[in-house]
Formats: C-alpha cells, sequence, structure tokens
C-alpha cells in the first residue's frame, strides 16, 4: 500500500487524489480509521 501511494504522489493534483482513493478502497475494506493510511474521521475535531 505504502508503495503504490507514493506512485499516486507523482502525479498531477486531481490524478494524484484518485490515485490515492483507489489504493486506499483496495487495501482498507475492513480496516477504516483502524489504521493511519485508512483513516477517513478527524477524531480531534470531535
Amino acid at each position: 500500500m505504502a508503495r503504490e501511494l507514493a506512485a499516486c504522489e507523482t502525479k498531477d493534483f486531481f490524478s494524484r487524489i484518485v490515485c490515492g482513493e483507489r489504493v486506499r478502497w483496495k487495501y482498507c475494506r475492513d480496516d477504516w480509521d483502524r489504521v493511519p493510511q485508512c483513516r477517513v474521521s478527524d477524531k480531534s475535531r470531535e
């Protein structure tokens, strides 16, 4: 996952966002909010 996310960082702005979201959906399925790369909420705002 880290390698794929790093590869996304080389893309232009919009492609980078889409790429990152695709990678996260691929790996985070049941791990949303359990690992840093799969964070969906900002608990510091609560």
